[in-house]
C-alpha cells in the first residue's frame, strides 16, 4: 500500500538510476590490464554508433514516413502517428519484420471497392490506394538497413578494436593513472561525512591564507636579510652554471685536446655509428608489413 501517490513515482526514477551506478563499475575495470582496454573500445564504440544512429534514421525516416501514409491515408496527426511512424521501423532492425502485417490491409479486408457489398449485403470498405508498394518499400528498406548498414557499422567496430588493441599497454596505464588521481583528488571521508573533509579543506585553506599575511608583515630588516639570501643563492647557481658549461665546452669540443690520430679515429668511428644506424633503420622500414604489402602489390 503506498503511503504517498508519488511514491510510485520516486520508485522509478529509482530504478532508472541504479542503471548509472551499475555503469559506474565499468570505471573500476580501467584498473585492470585486461579489462581495461575494452572499457576504452567500448567507449569508442558508442561515439562511432552515434554518427551510425544519424544515417540509420533518415533510412527509418524515409521508410517509416511512406509506409504510415500509404496504410493509413486518413489518420488524423495525433503523437501516436508519430510513433507508429518510428515503431516498426525500429525493431525490423533487429529482424523483428512483423510478417503477420505485411499485407495486412489486404489479408483482413480480402473484398473492397466502391460501392460494392458482401454476400450479406454489408459495404465494403474502399481500397487503399498503393497499398501493395508497401511490401516493395519494406524489402528496400531492410536490404539497406540490415545488411548494408549493419555490416558498415560492424566494420567501424572492429576497426576500433584494433585501434585500441595495437595500444592497449599504454591505454591500460593512462587508464589506471587517471583513476588513482580521480581518487587521489576526492576526500577520504564519503558521504554523509564527506561534511567534514570539506570543513578541513576550508579552514586549511584559511589557515594558508593567514600565513601569507603574516609573511607580507615582514619589516624591512628581515626583507632585506631575505633579498641577500636571494641574491647570494643566485650567486652561487650562476657559479655552478659557468662551472658547468667549461666542462661541457672541453667535453663537448674535444677535438681541441686530441691529436690528429685521435681526431681520424674519432671521425670513422661517427661514420660508423651513422651507417649502422642508417642500416638498421631501412632494415625496420623494410621487414614492416606495409612494405610487404606494397612489394607484393606491385608483383600482381
Amino acid at each position: 500500500m503506498c503511503l504517498c501517490p508519488y511514491m510510485g513515482y520516486g520508485r522509478v526514477i529509482y530504478c532508472v538510476d541504479i542503471i548509472f551506478w551499475y555503469i559506474r563499475v565499468l570505471d573500476i575495470f580501467g584498473v585492470n590490464k585486461y579489462l581495461g582496454p575494452y572499457v576504452m573500445m567500448i567507449g569508442k564504440m558508442m561515439i562511432d554508433m552515434l554518427y551510425f544512429v544519424v544515417i540509420m534514421l533518415v533510412v527509418l525516416m524515409s521508410f517509416g514516413v511512406a509506409r504510415q501514409a500509404i496504410l493509413h491515408p486518413d489518420e488524423e496527426p495525433t503523437w501516436r502517428l508519430a510513433r507508429n511512424i518510428f515503431y516498426m521501423p525500429y525493431w525490423m532492425i533487429y529482424g523483428e519484420v512483423f510478417a503477420d502485417s505485411i499485407d495486412r490491409k489486404t489479408r483482413i479486408h480480402t473484398p473492397c471497392g466502391e460501392n460494392m457489398y458482401d454476400e450479406d449485403g454489408k459495404k465494403l470498405p474502399p481500397c487503399i490506394p498503393g497499398a501493395w508498394l508497401t511490401p516493395a518499400i519494406m524489402a528496400c528498406y531492410l536490404l539497406v538497413a540490415n545488411i548494408l548498414l549493419v555490416n558498415l557499422l560492424i566494420a567501424v567496430f572492429n576497426n576500433t578494436f584494433f585501434e585500441v588493441k595495437s595500444i592497449s599497454n599504454q591505454v591500460w596505464k593512462f587508464q589506471h593513472y587517471q583513476l588513482i588521481m580521480t581518487f587521489h583528488d576526492r576526500p577520504v571521508l564519503p558521504p554523509p561525512l564527506i561534511i567534514f573533509s570539506h570543513i578541513y579543506i576550508v579552514l586549511k585553506r584559511l589557515c594558508c591564507r593567514c600565513r601569507k599575511k603574516q609573511e607580507g608583515e615582514l619589516d624591512e630588516r628581515d626583507r632585506g636579510l631575505s633579498y641577500y639570501s636571494c641574491y647570494s643563492f643566485l650567486l652561487l647557481q650562476c657559479i655552478n652554471l659557468i662551472a658547468t658549461y667549461f666542462k661541457a665546452y672541453f667535453f663537448l669540443f674535444p677535438e681541441l685536446t686530441l691529436s690528429l690520430e685521435e681526431l681520424k679515429s674519432l671521425y670513422e668511428f661517427e661514420e660508423q655509428c651513422v651507417e649502422e644506424y642508417f642500416r638498421e633503420k631501412e632494415d625496420e622500414v623494410q621487414s614492416s608489413n606495409d612494405e610487404r604489402i606494397r612489394i607484393t602489390s606491385q608483383r600482381y
